[in-house]
Order: structure tokens, then C-alpha cells, then sequence
């Protein structure tokens, strides 16, 4: 699901009087934005909301995530500088007024977990043709510079701050070279029929690619940091040290639709490859797999959540026991 782009603004500011103009054609009783002074802080969120519906609205389903918490989203990555006060205010009044429906999450207590981490909101056409009335479409949508790597919450995957090092930097060179490739060619998101209803369009033709490079900050875990200190990481920031995911528009269709993405046209195929984080690094030490068989040929031998000797065959489940397992690897 998508969260908020704190990149993306318009190239006309919202104003009182563009606020008043545009809400009087709409069926939005409980909509009365006329009725106070808005101030320019709460403009520019409601701006920025309102990019975001129109810019990524499409996406799963319409729902954004985001979090409640009073904390500030540091300035590198807000360049319009938009509070959480503001942006919770107009994200509680377009709900108010039945543009955007949503779900708030329930302040966690503590020894119980909590049953959602984030909140989240949901596009409904009303608030598509309120973003319009106003002006705000794709084709006046601006997006400051942003790059490719981004070390993230664990708990909110909101994105912190962190100095750039060698990897960092050519990480972000990679990621740029990639996109770049990427969008010199089409790939249409699609379905078994190919019906022109629901088919998105990215790259070359369509909407500019920008993937980034994920990163964790593991080392805010007690536990995991206990773990991390045992192991034998130099780097400046030992939250780089492991890979990062990177992710988003054709990768996050559905399964079943999966088969018929077209890229440049052609119809694709799948591959299914051993190449679990730690697979790869007993081929770089050792010259061979360590594991070569496909999950699906592991699950036909019932060994898909088997463990030999610290190593662990199921990629998503060494998560928890990648700092255990990465050590006992460096030592044989």
C-alpha cells in the first residue's frame, strides 16, 4: 500500500479563496471549508493530500497508510515542510466530510500488541473530483528531487535520516542506472483478458518509474542489536549491511495477474531461484549453492521449513534469525 509523498506539491498553492470557489458544486454537506479561515499550513497538507490521491490514488485499491504518532517527518524528506498537526487535521476533516473514508489504529498499550500499526485512508471518487475542482490534476503535479535509498522505521516505516558512505552512494548510483533502463521501456500491469479496464502503464509510455532501495533500522531493536554487535560489521551504519528490498508498481500485482505483464508487448515467463541472502554468501565463499533445489521442490520433499546446522532453507523466515545464522556462517 502506498504512504504518503511528502515530494509531491502542485504548481498553483492552494488558497481561501480557490477553497470556497471549489466546494460549492460539490455534495459534501458536512464539507463547510468556507466557514473558517484555513492557514497556509494547513493548506499546504491539504495539498499535499490531496497530490497524493491524485498522483497514486490507483494503487491498491486506493488505501494509504500513515502514521498518528506527534513526530515531525525530518526535512530532507519533506521539502514542503508540511506538520503532522496539519496533516492529521485535514485527513480527519476530509473523513468528516465523507471524501475519504479510513481506519484509525489503536494507540498501542503496553504488553498487548497492538492490532494495526499504521492508520490508514481510503479514495473515494468524491475526493478525485474535489482534487479537480481545484485545479489539482497529473498534469500540474510537481515532484521535488528525491533519491533511491532509503533506511526506514521499523515500526512506522516512516523514512529517518542517516549520513551517506561509499555503499549508500553507489547504491544510489545502481538504483538511478536502473531506473533510467526501466523506464526506457513499457511494462503494462495487466489481466488473463487483457481488457483495457484496470491496465497501468509504466515507463517508456506510462508513469515514470522511481523504485527505491529499502533499508531497516535493525540496530533500534534491543534484541537484534544485541545480535548485530556480535557479528563482524565495520560500516558506518551496520543497518546497510544487509541487502535492503526494493519494491512497488508491477511488483506488487496480484499472483494470479502476474503471468500476463507485458513488457514492451512480450509476454513474460517466471523463474523461481535459490537465492536466499545466505545461499549467496556461501556461493561467493565457497564457489557453489548451498542450496540449489527450488521451495517448490523443497516443499514436494516436505523440507520447506527445514534448518541444517543453523542454516535456514525458507527465505522469509530467517528474518528473525539473520544475525544468528549470518555469524555461524562467517565462522565455517
Amino acid at each position: 500500500m502506498p504512504y504518503i509523498d511528502y515530494f509531491l506539491t502542485t504548481e498553483q498553492p492552494l488558497t481561501q479563496d480557490r477553497l470556497k470557489k471549489a466546494t460549492q458544486p460539490l455534495l459534501t454537506p458536512d464539507l463547510d471549508f468556507g466557514a473558517r479561515q484555513w492557514n497556509k499550513k494547513q493548506l499546504a497538507a491539504l495539498t499535499l493530500v490531496l497530490c497524493n490521491i491524485v498522483e497514486h490514488g490507483h494503487r491498491d485499491g486506493g488505501v494509504f497508510l500513515y502514521s498518528r504518532k506527534r513526530e515531525q517527518v525530518p526535512d530532507k524528506f519533506n521539502p514542503n515542510r508540511v506538520g503532522y498537526r496539519s496533516l492529521i487535521w485535514v485527513i480527519d476533516a476530509l473523513t468528516q466530510a465523507k471524501l475519504i473514508t479510513g481506519a484509525i489504529a489503536s494507540p498501542r498499550v503496553k504488553g498487548k500488541k497492538a492490532p494495526r500499526k499504521l492508520s490508514e485512508f481510503h479514495v473515494t471518487p468524491q475526493v478525485i473530483t474535489f482534487a479537480k475542482s481545484l485545479g489539482i490534476t497529473k498534469d500540474n503535479i510537481t515532484e521535488a528531487k528525491k533519491g533511491h535509498v532509503r533506511l526506514r522505521a521499523l515500526d512506522t516505516n516512516q523514512p529517518l535520516v542517516f549520513e551517506h558512505d561509499e555503499y549508500t552512494t553507489h547504491t544510489e548510483m545502481l538504483m538511478a542506472k536502473y531506473c533510467a533502463l526501466l523506464n526506457q521501456h513499457n511494462i503494462l500491469l495487466s489481466t488473463e483478458d487483457y481488457e483495457d479496464k484496470g491496465l497501468t502503464d509504466y515507463g517508456l509510455r506510462g508513469e515514470p518509474i522511481h523504485l527505491y532501495r529499502n533499508y531497516r533500522n535493525y540496530s533500534d531493536d534491543k534484541n537484534l542489536k544485541k545480535d548485530m554487535e556480535k557479528l563482524w560489521i565495520e560500516t558506518n551504519n551496520p543497518n546497510f549491511s544487509f541487502g535492503g528490498r526494493s519494491g512497488g508498481f508491477w511488483q506488487g500485482a496480484k499472483k494470479g495477474d502476474r503471468p500476463f505483464i507485458l513488457i514492451d508487448g512480450n509476454k513474460t515467463k517466471k523463474a523461481d531461484l535459490p537465492c536466499a541472502h545466505l545461499n549467496l554468501c556461501y556461493k561467493n565463499e565457497t564457489g557453489r549453492w548451498y542450496q540449489e533445489e527450488t521451495f517448490r521442490e523443497l516443499k514436494e520433499a516436505g523440507r520447506q521449513d527445514h534448518q541444517d546446522n543453523g542454516y535456514l532453507f525458507y527465505p522469509s523466515r530467517f528474518k528473525a534469525n539473520l544475525c544468528r545464522t549470518a555469524q555461524e556462517a562467517t565462522e565455517r
